[in-house]
């Protein structure tokens, strides 16, 4: 037993660049394996490694093959989009193009820019399906160092998913986060998110499709 290396949380976030919170997301999401003392958790040095070895965060491969049968994206140029309220927000990077699914064919637009929310201006994604906008993602308050954004989860009934209710079985191999857990400032939800990071476009599209298909779309 001497020979086991057990690090803290604030310890697991240095060695992978990124914020307590974070690690504590992935902890209770059972991916980062851990135990307690008392009130505080600890991680092997094997869980570690075992977590990396696994690929993090991301969504199973499983699953995304069944979601997503074949995405395929290039770059767009910069474009804009008129909210109904009649604001204008600008999309300095963007991608276009089309997904399979089980559900049919879908035209995909993804559009990243920047945007004030939660008392800060964050990086910000929306995923348009067939020329809608279905889902958005906002940087997290560590985007910086760990690159990852978060998306507040509708049902069916378009309420928003909270921590009492059980998570749908489409978003089980998601990260999934209490929002104001990464978005901490000015009227931050305290509903549930899809954790993705920035370049997880396979994760975002996913979690559009699912809203798409919770609207019948």
């Amino acid at each position: 037993m001497d020979d086991i290396t057990i690090y803290t949380v604030e310890e697991i976030a240095q060695i992978l660049r990124t914020t307590n919170s974070v690690v504590e997301v992935e902890i209770k999401n059972g991916k980062l394996r851990a135990f307690r003392i008392g009130v505080d958790w600890r991680i092997t040095k094997d869980n570690l490694t075992d977590f990396i070895e696994k690929g993090g965060s991301q969504i199973g491969d499983s699953d995304r093959d069944a979601k997503l049968v074949k995405l395929q994206l290039k770059k767009l140029e910069a474009f804009q989009h008129k909210w109904p309220g009649g604001e204008i927000e600008n999309y300095p990077d963007a991608f276009e193009g089309f997904v399979k699914n089980t559900q049919g064919n879908f035209e995909i637009k993804i559009g990243i820019g920047e945007r004030y929310a939660a008392g800060q201006v964050r990086k910000r994604v929306v995923i348009f399906v067939n020329g809608r906008p279905t889902v958005e993602f906002v940087g997290t308050d560590g985007f910086v160092q760990s690159r990852l954004t978060v998306s507040l989860i509708t049902l069916p009934n378009r309420k928003r998913l909270t921590n009492r209710q059980p998570v749908p079985s489409e978003y089980k191999n998601f990260t999934i986060a209490k929002y104001n857990s990464l978005v901490t400032g000015p009227h931050s939800m305290s509903t549930m998110a899809v954790v993705a990071r920035i370049d997880d476009f396979d994760a975002m599209v996913t979690h559009a499709l699912i809203r798409a298909g919770y609207r019948g779309e």
